[in-house]
Formats: structure tokens, C-alpha cells, sequence
């Protein structure tokens, strides 16, 4: 369990790193323990394609749906599209 919780730590920070991202330990912690009941094929799977894919890091929710299958990543226009929309609302 230990071993798991090692590669799945290491995974997860080195793939924030991929996206110039530093997660805190709480938040390491906290992706680590939210994908802990994704299979280990699925969750190296995930990885793997957020990689090849996204231009954001995702939540764990979104973690979670790609690892079971059930997200397509949105297209880079749609993820700029999107990050601008949050943006605008943040600022008003």
C-alpha cells in the first residue's frame, strides 16, 4: 500500500510539474487519496493521456473520468475558452 501510494504521489506531482504546477503536499495528498480506488493500469492509463492531451492540469474529478473512461478531454480551444469564461467571472 505504501509502494502505491508512493508511485501514485510521484505521478501525480511530476505530471503538475508537466503542466508548471507545484501541488502542495495537502493538495499531492488529496489527489493521491481521491484516485487511491482507480486501478493502477487505469491510473498510469490517465496519466498517459492527460499528458498527450490536456493543456491544464484537471481536478481529480476530472482525473477520475478520464482514468474510467468517461471523458473525452475538451480540445485546446474549448479548455482556452473555458479557462477564459472562469477568468471573467472571477474578476467581476
Amino acid at each position: 500500500m505504501a509502494n502505491d501510494f508512493a508511485h501514485r504521489s510521484r505521478m501525480i506531482s511530476d505530471l503538475a510539474e508537466t503542466f508548471g504546477k507545484s501541488l502542495s503536499v495537502g493538495s499531492l495528498e488529496l489527489y493521491v487519496t481521491g484516485t487511491r480506488d482507480i486501478p493502477i493500469e487505469k491510473f498510469n492509463s490517465a496519466i498517459a493521456k492527460i499528458i498527450r492531451e490536456s493543456r491544464f492540469l484537471p481536478s481529480i474529478a476530472e482525473f477520475r473520468e478520464i482514468a474510467q473512461g468517461q471523458s473525452v478531454l475538451p480540445k485546446p480551444d474549448e479548455q482556452i475558452a473555458a479557462w477564459n469564461q472562469r477568468w471573467k467571472g472571477a474578476r467581476n
